[in-house]
Formats: C-alpha cells, sequence, structure tokens
C-alpha cells in the first residue's frame, strides 16, 4: 500500500465524544496507512457556538499531531449536507475513503478491515461500500460477507460508486405501486425504510444514508461486512443531533481480536447470512435499525 488511504471525520458538537473517538482511531492497526480529513460542522445559534469551539479546540490539537487536515465550516450545514460535501470532496481527489463521525469507537482491527477490503474488491462493480458494523456476533473461523444492505457506522466506498449516488433518487416512485419492490426494499418488511425515503423529500428527515441506501438497492449493489460488529456507537446518550434514548446492538462491547478476517472469493450476496442479520437486528430493535 502505497499513498495513505484518505479517512473523512465529521463532528459537531459533542467535544468529548470527538476526543474518544479520535483516540480509539489512533489506537487501530493500519493508522499509519491512513491520512485523516476532519469536517467541523458550524453552530446552528449562538448558543451552540460554545460547544462547537470545544469541538474546533480538540480537532486543532490533535491536528498538531496526526498531520490531519481541517475545514470548518462558517455555517451550520446539518449531518446530510456534510456528509455528501467531505465525501464528495475527497473522492474528487482519491478513490476511495473511510467515513467515520464523531461518536463511534472502534475494534483494534476495525482499519485493516477496511483497508484490505478496499484494496481487495477495488475492480468489483457491484461491491458498493464496506461496513464496519452488523448485528451478528460469528466465530473467528467465519469469513466476511456479502449482503445488499448498507449501513452508516464506520463505512468505506470507492470514487466508481459513490458518483453513482443521485439525490434526487430516481425511480422511488416505483415504490407506490410495485409491493415486492417496496418488501424487498423494507427488507422483508423489517423497516419502513420505503416511508423514510418518501419522508426525505417530504422534508420530515434529513438523511443522506436513505439515499444511499435506495441507490445501492436500485443498482443491486452489495456491501461487505465483516463476521463480528468493528465499531460501537456512543451517540445513544441523547447528545446526537440525529439520535434518541434507545438501546443499540452496536453500543455493546464487542470481543477484540487481532486476527485477520478472512475475505469471501467472490462478491456475491451470503443469503444464509443475510437472513440471520436481518432476524438479529430486528431482534435487537424490536423495529428494525434506524
Amino acid at each position: 500500500m502505497n499513498d495513505p488511504i484518505p479517512v473523512a471525520i465529521f463532528c459537531y458538537n459533542r467535544p468529548r465524544h470527538l476526543a474518544a473517538m479520535l483516540a480509539s482511531y489512533d489506537a487501530c492497526a493500519g493508522r499509519e496507512h491512513t491520512k485523516p480529513f476532519v469536517f467541523c460542522d458550524g453552530a446552528k445559534d449562538a448558543a451552540g457556538m460554545e460547544a462547537t469551539a470545544a469541538v474546533q479546540e480538540v480537532v486543532r490539537e490533535w491536528a498538531t499531531r496526526s498531520g490531519a487536515e481541517v475545514e470548518i465550516s462558517p455555517v451550520n450545514r446539518g449531518l446530510s449536507a456534510s456528509i455528501l460535501h467531505g465525501v464528495g470532496k475527497i473522492l474528487g481527489q482519491h478513490d476511495r475513503v473511510i467515513v467515520l463521525e464523531d461518536d463511534l469507537i472502534f475494534d483494534p482491527s476495525f482499519l485493516t478491515f477496511h483497508l484490505d477490503g478496499l484494496e481487495r474488491y477495488v475492480r468489483s462493480e457491484n461491491v458498493y461500500q464496506i461496513s464496519g458494523h452488523q448485528w451478528l456476533d460469528m466465530p473467528a473461523f467465519v469469513p466476511a460477507f456479502f449482503a445488499p444492505f448498507t449501513t452508516t457506522w464506520g463505512w468505506s466506498t470507492w470514487r466508481r460508486a459513490w458518483q453513482k449516488l443521485d439525490v434526487t433518487a430516481p425511480g422511488r416512485e416505483h415504490l407506490e405501486t410495485d409491493t415486492a419492490l417496496r418488501h424487498r426494499y423494507d427488507i422483508q418488511g423489517r423497516y419502513p425504510f420505503s416511508e423514510l425515503l418518501k419522508g426525505r423529500f417530504r422534508g420530515e428527515n434529513d438523511s443522506w444514508g436513505i439515499l444511499w441506501y435506495w441507490t445501492v438497492f436500485s443498482q443491486n449493489g452489495l456491501v461487505l461486512y465483516p463476521p463480528r460488529c468493528l465499531v460501537s456507537n456512543r451517540g445513544f446518550d441523547g447528545s446526537g443531533t440525529h439520535c434518541e434514548r434507545r438501546a443499540s446492538a452496536a453500543t455493546s462491547s464487542q470481543r477484540r481480536s487481532s486476527n485477520r478476517i478472512r475475505f469471501p472469493k467472490r462478491a456475491r450476496p451470503s443469503r444464509v447470512l443475510f437472513e440471520w442479520m436481518k432476524r438479529e437486528l430486528y431482534r435487537q430493535t424490536q423495529v428494525g435499525v434506524g
């Protein structure tokens, strides 16, 4: 691996979460093969300026030690616009990126999983994303697997995949009349993603993830998943703009392992493991995954 792989880090108004995430990132194996780019969102109003200033101070201090490039927005973009801007900017200059948010904590093997996967499947046109998160906890001998479903917690992608993202979600109107299509998009009825997508265009939510899921779904794309969860989310303490106080599978303590994860030889979905994953995420969240 020659040039370091860019890592896009998005933060807003939670300095303690951010400091913990940066320490966790620095502790990952393979950290030396990455180059961080930090995107700090601006405050919504005067009341939020103290928290965003504290985040920016954490970033500036860390950047002097890490060599990170930092972009501080003078206005509040919101998470969706920040992700679209930051990921698009990096992929305008690089062919791949790892994407992190400020409320995540990583297994030490998180980065090596992404780095290895990004290289292995760089030419696999049907592979759109690599996820560090999933809902199963399988034995160490089980390899990574593919499923037709995206995630937003600790992920990576390539320019060739991201450039297919269309924020107008063309073809979404078919979800209204094609019940089989809607059932499949809603992962066999386990969560109403079709309603979230409609809500995005009614202004009821600001999810970039639902647009990305529609892109990958409509292209019959695949996502690479690890056999166990490599990231935990600390944002369900009520501090996040888009988080509610609820239990999450990803907040549980993760089994730490230095073993290299094995990869499937072919980029095709594991129907058995995807079915297990759907059942487990439904069991853990009661209604699916948000």
